[in-house]
């Protein structure tokens, strides 16, 4: 009895005087918002990139068959290595808008792959004559 007393005491506090029941509000507001945007994220997670003569992907520990993981280079003729901030570049491979012959800077009519990079300069040209190599000798049509 005393419990449904309280109860009823505590929504007829809120009913009565809603400046206290917007406090609340809030207050509980600012908590969500704190904890979501103090707490680890996803994205923080770090995965190898793999380039293989067989083709490109994500190193994932999920999965144990890697032709389940790697996008096929015969599948694509473009890239875009885009600088986005002091350490980080954009990742894009697929398809250019012209498939008769290799890009590795331009336009892409479709995007197979994507993924954001934290490298140095120097990472990023690696990254980028690996991509060109591997583009140029197994990719198809290859490159002339």
């Amino acid at each position: 009895m005393a419990v449904a007393l309280l109860w009823l005491n505590c929504i007829g506090f809120f009913v009565i005087d809603p400046t206290i029941f917007g406090i609340v509000g809030v207050g509980w507001i600012i908590g969500l918002i704190a904890m979501l945007s103090t707490g680890k994220r996803e994205r923080s997670a770090t995965q190898p990139l793999i380039f293989t003569a067989g083709g490109f992907g994500i190193a994932s520990d999920e999965t144990t068959d890697a032709s389940r993981t790697l996008q096929s280079w015969s599948e694509v003729n473009c890239f875009n290595l885009t600088r986005i901030g002091a350490k980080w570049y954009r990742l894009r491979i697929g398809n250019a808008k012209d498939p008769e012959r290799i890009h590795t800077d331009g336009q892409l009519r479709s995007v197979k792959f994507e993924a954001g990079v934290r490298c140095d300069d120097d990472q990023a040209n690696r990254v980028r004559d690996t991509i060109t190599h591997h583009l140029r000798h197994y990719s198809y049509p290859p490159a002339a």
